[in-house]
């Protein structure tokens, strides 16, 4: 990623945050949130999207 590019829209990011939680948020807690997110997502993303497949295949089978 080139130097200045946004990772992701961090006002965006902070709204959602302050529009689902009454609590303040620290300085940077937008970007631990969205840096669990993105792990969260290389973690189980793989795994979701292979039982789809299975469950896609156990639909389309002859009856």
């Amino acid at each position: 990623m080139a130097m200045g590019k946004k990772a992701y829209p961090r006002a965006t990011v902070k709204k959602v945050i302050k529009a689902h939680s009454n609590m303040t948020m620290s300085k940077n807690a937008d970007v631990t949130i969205f840096l669990n997110y993105v792990l969260f997502m290389e973690t189980y993303a793989p795994s979701f999207e292979a039982h789809c497949s299975y469950l896609a295949a156990s639909l389309h089978t002859d009856e």
